[in-house]
């Protein structure tokens, strides 16, 4: 039998075979009796050792603290279950461990433990003067406690202070994975990023920073902890970000989440904070800074110069979410890895490849003039319907469990339960990897370039290639070797604009001048 001790009442398995004793439980005390004595596994032992007709009875009761920290009154507005968070438990390396405890000051120790950024306080221009003045909304009473919580934990931190404002945005609480509950605390800025004036600082492109990062071979991962908090706000321009509860006003001195021009803000600071010290190591997406170098020892160096402009510009980071001195990184959903150049699997590109076609043959072979996001809908319905040619399993299936009523004649066919189903079909997958593996290294050739060597580029056409379109475009000159599998080359780059490109050596041949292939007619 079973006890399970925590804030709900007790959860107790094994009452069926209770009926057969004569039991008293005493949770208060966490033990068991039977005829008046207590029982044990170590006394249930020594009792019935002589007696083989008698079943044990022994008592095991388990505090789950996991769920303590969690649970405390299930209620009807507890929407969502609190569910288990998975929390990244690399072991630091010494290094990474004394450079940590020599910057204990910069990583924060909650969510309202954050710095003010060392810059002009930022300005919030608005294209009219007409207050915005909204209505809270009605929220029931645990969310109510969760808001008001929040709200005087940012007050203490000094991030909000309470409010006369004519303006007014509503609040609201959405689910937020790591505590497993609704706490993110959300303000309703719809109505003021409407006349807000859009700000046009560029985003980083995607192509810039990971050509950056294939020349190195270690990477450190840094996450700002609440970045957008960290800038304050002109004094003028706090009354415009003022938030309504339904027990106050306040209006926010940092930075807030949800308004218009705040991704432009905060990154324009961040990418000015690097260029001011000259940083050609790092590079920044928003509030994810990555740290690269090419060997352990510079590494340690670049960690030491990020951390120390962390100090000076008043930077707070989350150690939990941080990554350090790792070959193999995820960024921006690349896992990108030493000495290779990050790149998608292509499954997405394959995918809509199929649907293109597909989407063809029904425009194609239509009489009357249906529009083709109707005929989409029937392409993508008839793909997830049919058996993939690998897994053997409609797409549906495997993602929902079952088909729908109308599925094409044919497809009601007896299928493996979904777990099994998903087993089988996740085996045949890693199958036919491994078999496209063995055919391809056997025609693979190693191939070395060294710096002025003549390559041709293999191009990519998408959807399909027709028959007279050249497969290769060149000749290009390789300029260096940035990694064991990529080099630079002169070909210039459409997407940068620049006049150097980082590619994968599977797509470069080498170059035969037609000169050497003439014929002699002496």
């Amino acid at each position: 039998m079973y006890v399970l001790d925590h804030t709900l009442p007790y959860i107790i398995l094994g009452m069926p075979e209770l009926s057969k004793y004569d039991i008293t439980i005493d949770c208060s005390k966490q033990k068991i009796c039977q005829n008046g004595k207590n029982l044990n596994k170590s006394q249930n032992d020594k009792n019935h050792s002589n007696d083989k007709n008698k079943q044990n009875i022994s008592l095991h009761i388990s505090e789950c603290k996991q769920i303590n920290s969690h649970c405390s009154q299930t209620t009807e507005d507890q929407v969502n279950p609190p569910q288990s968070v998975t929390e990244n438990k690399c072991e630091l390396r010494k290094e990474v461990k004394d450079i940590i405890k020599n910057f204990d000051l910069v990583f924060s120790k909650d969510k309202y433990d954050v710095g003010a950024l060392r810059v002009e306080p930022q300005r919030i221009v608005l294209n009219s003067d007409l207050p915005v003045s909204l209505r809270p909304y009605r929220t029931s009473p645990v969310e109510e406690q969760e808001i008001k919580s929040q709200v005087e934990k940012l007050l203490q931190a000094g991030l909000i202070k309470e409010s006369n404002s004519p303006y007014s945005s509503p609040v609201t609480l959405a689910f937020k994975r790591d505590e497993g509950k609704k706490t993110r605390l959300c303000i309703d800025f719809r109505k003021l990023n409407a006349l807000c004036k859009s700000d046009s600082e560029p985003l980083p492109l995607m192509d810039s920073l990971l050509d950056k990062l294939s020349k190195a071979k270690i990477f450190s991962s840094l996450d700002l902890a609440s970045g957008y908090w960290h800038v304050p706000i002109h004094p003028k321009d706090t009354e415009k970000l003022a938030f309504c509860t339904n027990f106050g006003l306040y209006e926010w001195c940092r930075l807030p989440f949800g308004i218009k021009v705040a991704p432009a803000i905060f990154n324009r600071l961040i990418r000015r904070i690097l260029t001011k010290y000259k940083i050609d190591f790092a590079c920044n997406y928003f509030d994810d800074i990555i740290v690269y170098s090419s060997s352990e020892l510079e590494h340690w160096k670049h960690l030491k110069t990020i951390f120390e402009i962390c100090e000076k510009e008043n930077i707070k980071l989350k150690l939990s979410k941080c990554v350090f001195a790792q070959t193999k990184i995820s960024f921006l959903g690349y896992e990108i890895e030493q000495a290779h150049h990050p790149q998608t699997n292509g499954k997405v590109e394959r995918v809509n490849q199929s649907l293109v076609t597909r989407l063809k043959c029904k425009v194609n072979s239509t009489s009357t003039k249906v529009p083709w996001t109707k005929l989409l809908e029937s392409v993508t319905n008839e793909y997830n319907l049919t058996p993939h040619s690998i897994t053997k399993y409609p797409p549906a299936y495997l993602l929902l469990g079952t088909l729908p009523y109308d599925s094409p004649i044919g497809q009601n066919s007896y299928y493996e339960p979904v777990n099994e189903a998903r087993n089988l079909a996740l085996q045949r997958t890693i199958d036919y990897h491994n078999k496209n593996k063995i055919r391809y290294d056997a025609r693979f050739v190693d191939k070395k370039f060294n710096p002025g060597d003549l390559v041709v580029y293999e191009e990519f056409h998408y959807p399909n290639t027709r028959k007279l379109t050249p497969p290769f475009s060149g000749p290009y000159e390789v300029i260096k070797q940035c990694s064991e599998v990529t080099y630079e080359i002169n070909k210039p780059n459409p997407l940068t604009k620049q006049a150097t490109q980082i590619v994968h050596i599977s797509k470069l041949r080498c170059f035969h001048s037609p000169d050497k292939l003439k014929l002699s007619h002496e």
